[in-house]
């Protein structure tokens, strides 16, 4: 966001100087704004936490078999306890990629960097695009029931003439008050405000929530995989590394430990492992619902269109009435998708599939 930060600052300041005939405050937006922040924020923090204390369970409870297992595993001190940065290095969830390449500290301070950067840089995003997408289906949500207000307004005035017979609107076009046409142009003038406003948003969040959808579909997916394989085996975690094993030693990460309970290890792990699915599935999940929400709102209006007179029937109303029931009004990503209802069951049915394969190609091997 902040190679974008100028279009941010133009984005916001056209929020404030809209100014709309319909409308009335949205009290609550703080107070969502920080649930949300502080539920996501906390939670991940939290999560983030557990995953660091596995680690520390092995450190404090483990020694490193030999001098000989020391140096395969990329550890050149001579202490056959391992530092807590090497531990960290050997047992990260990066350990795919980080038993590749021997054991350095600089590399594991890096690596714990760049995990921290990542916690708050992915949350962040996700929490940035939720909290506009609320402001945003609220703006629409509280102009469609001023509207109505409005609308029903228009009705019983248009009702107490008819009954004191003083006109007919039901026939006679030049009987309508100014009253009438100027709501139902005002109506088609906000509206069009609105969709100005989401355009430009969605124009600037478009790159995020291509990348944060992708992102959470993939990590739920693999999430959800990691919990479904530990409930199903017995057997400590073991991820890529193949050094010498000792009985009475413990596989961790693909490394073998002396003196760890193993018990302890596993409870921490399948905690973090339901936490860590949980997180992303509740961040994901309110990411897309206030998302799609903007698109549920933004098509509101159409059902006051539908109560308009035919005298009042303007090219305006036409022109709005087409363009809502033709197009799908949202924020988009990367304009290869729209969020709205229908796409959160899709994105339901990809992680559902993508796991069924996942666990029928385990069995196969």
């Amino acid at each position: 966001m902040y190679l974008y930060s100028d279009r941010l600052i133009e984005c916001f300041h056209h929020w404030r100087h809209l100014s709309l005939t319909y409308y009335s405050e949205d009290t609550n937006l703080a107070l969502h704004t920080n649930l949300i922040a502080g539920l996501l924020l906390t939670s991940g923090i939290l999560e983030n936490i557990c995953s660091h204390w596995k680690v520390l369970v092995l450190h404090w409870n483990s020694t490193l078999l030999s001098e000989h297992t020391l140096k395969k595993q990329g550890y050149s001190g001579t202490s056959p306890t391992p530092s807590i940065w090497a531990t960290y290095w050997w047992t990260t969830e990066y350990n795919r990629f980080t038993h590749l390449i021997p054991y350095n500290f600089p590399l594991s301070l890096a690596l714990y960097v760049f995990n921290k950067w990542c916690l708050y840089a992915w949350n962040f995003g996700d929490i940035f695009i939720a909290v506009i997408s609320r402001a945003l289906y609220k703006r629409f949500q509280l102009h469609h029931q001023a509207a109505q207000i409005a609308l029903q307004m228009q009705l019983i005035r248009m009702k107490e003439k008819r009954e004191k017979g003083e006109a007919d609107f039901s026939h006679n076009t030049s009987n309508h008050s100014i009253s009438t046409y100027i709501f139902w142009k005002h109506l088609v003038k906000d509206h069009d405000k609105l969709m100005d406003l989401l355009k430009t948003f969605s124009d600037l969040l478009s790159p995020l929530i291509f990348w944060s959808v992708c992102a959470n579909v993939y990590f739920v997916g693999t999430t959800l995989y990691n919990i479904l394989e530990s409930t199903s085996t017995s057997t400590a975690v073991t991820l890529p590394g193949n050094p010498t094993q000792n009985q009475n030693s413990t596989n961790v990460g693909g490394f073998y430990f002396e003196g760890v309970e193993l018990a302890d290890y596993l409870f921490l792990h399948r905690i973090y492992v339901a936490w860590a699915c949980l997180h992303l599935f509740i961040r994901m999940m309110i990411t897309l619902v206030c998302g799609a929400k903007v698109n549920e709102y933004a098509h509101k209006t159409s059902d006051i269109l539908a109560r308009c007179p035919v005298p009042c029937w303007t090219t305006e109303v036409e022109r709005m009435n087409l363009r809502l029931r033709t197009s799908t009004v949202g924020l988009t990503g990367l304009n290869y998708f729209t969020l709205t209802k229908p796409f959160i069951l899709r994105v339901f049915n990809v992680i559902f599939t993508v796991e069924i394969v996942l666990l029928q190609s385990s069995n196969l091997r």
